[in-house]
């Protein structure tokens, strides 16, 4: 029951899919159901569910399907180096299993979703290099959650101030990327609780 749940989720984000040079969705059809086969799904052994999907590097075009959001057991999400377009669907935000979240190198345009500050669990969080204009949502860097440790939003046309207010602590903090947009004011004072920088940029 819930494998056919997965299943249909990744046939409805093969459904926007308009070109695939490198063939790397020639192994999902309705027909097979073995998902965990499909080329860049892994799955949990014990459960089966699909924890995993990297399709990066395979020059797909097309749009983000929101039916993602079905893949409840998801930890790593990897889409970057295409060529998708379109929203970043807000759906996304409720994979709260999600440990690495990269979108990097696409033609996305629009908001971040907010709703991404309710992944309490991502460590690793890479947007940079689209169209993503707008301001950086508040809940992205003080959500109380202190798991973050990579963060690139760099290479886009984010506008506002950086919201990290005093009271907000990404203790975990390695890496913040931020370079290549529009956004103004000081660089946040709050910074110094992150005493795990490495690179700030």
């Amino acid at each position: 029951m819930q494998l056919s749940s997965d299943q249909a989720s990744l046939l409805a984000f093969k459904a926007g899919i308009v070109a695939d040079p490198k063939h790397a969705l020639e192994t999902w059809n309705a027909s097979s159901t073995q998902v965990c086969n499909w080329l860049g799904v892994h799955c949990d052994k014990k459960s089966g569910r699909v924890v995993e999907l990297d399709l990066s590097h395979h020059s797909l075009q097309g749009t983000i399907s929101p039916f993602l959001s079905n893949l409840s057991y998801l930890e790593i999400l990897d889409l970057s180096q295409n060529l998708f377009h379109g929203y970043i669907p807000q759906e996304l935000g409720t994979l709260f299993q999600l440990r690495q979240l990269s979108l990097s190198s696409n033609l996305l345009e629009g908001n971040i979703p907010s709703q991404f500050g309710s992944l309490r669990q991502l460590v690793y969080l890479d947007l940079g290099s689209n169209k993503l204009t707008g301001e950086i949502p508040m809940p992205h860097l003080c959500n109380g959650s202190s798991s973050l440790q990579y963060i690139d939003l760099s290479n886009n046309s984010l506008t506002g101030k950086v919201p990290l207010k005093n009271e907000c602590v990404l203790r975990e903090l390695k890496f913040l990327l931020l370079w290549s947009n529009q956004l103004v004011g000081e660089v946040p004072a709050a910074l110094s609780n992150s005493t795990r920088l490495e690179w700030l940029d």
